[in-house]
């Protein structure tokens, strides 16, 4: 491996609360992938709409399944970010997640933008810090990110615990589950660290980047 590669083409570094998407997070990670990938910005707000819609369930609900919000580009493709109606932009969450708000028109625009298949990494003969590494190496080309979701620590915001915008490998809890994109690694003294762009906004961490360790 390199000492350091970060994929992200660093157009976009969105701040999911300041949108008003407190639970909106795995919208945020399958559109910044295709959206790096394309290297023009799709809606999250259209992912989370169709993943509750994949998942049955109403438009108020709290979070989604990551592996449903990955099927969305399959199934119903991605909507352009421009293409997005603009009142959706300043309404609640569970008011975007509701299908009835969107027009009809935009389900045969988004198929415009489908994606084949998605991919699946396995951690089978190294650690998921390699196997993860490995999948970023192998999408370089494409400028592909690597999507996960976690157990996420209200430690992981505090600014103390935080050296060089590290993650902390102790955190105290692990209270409820997060999606988010690694973008590369990082070389920090003798360890290499991964680069999660967490949904936080440019005031976070390192520009909208912090680093986990191996551990």
């Amino acid at each position: 491996f390199d000492r350091e590669y970060n994929a992200d083409i660093g157009s976009w570094v969105p701040d999911q609360e300041e949108d008003g998407r407190a639970t909106g997070c795995t919208g945020y990670t399958v559109a910044e992938i295709c959206s790096n990938e394309d290297q023009f910005r799709y809606s999250h707000d259209f992912n989370f709409m169709k993943t509750l819609q994949l998942m049955n369930v109403p438009p108020d609900y709290q979070g989604a399944d990551l592996r449903k919000a990955a099927k969305v580009p399959c199934s119903f493709g991605l909507l352009p970010m421009d293409d997005q109606p603009v009142d959706l932009f300043a309404c609640s969450q569970a008011w975007a997640a509701n299908q009835a708000n969107w027009p009809l028109s935009l389900d045969d625009e988004a198929t415009k933008f489908k994606k084949p298949a998605y991919l699946p990494i396995q951690a089978i003969t190294q650690d998921w810090f390699d196997s993860i590494r490995n999948a970023l190496v192998e999408g370089k080309a494409e400028k592909r990110m690597v999507g996960v979701g976690t157990r996420w620590s209200q430690d992981f915001e505090n600014p103390i615990l935080m050296h060089s915008y590290i993650l902390t490998d102790t955190p105290n809890n692990l209270t409820w589950g997060h999606a988010y994109v690694f973008v590369g690694w990082k070389q920090i003294g003798s360890s290499p660290y991964l680069i999660a762009k967490t949904w936080q906004g440019k005031d976070y961490g390192d520009n909208g980047y912090v680093y986990m360790s191996r551990t």
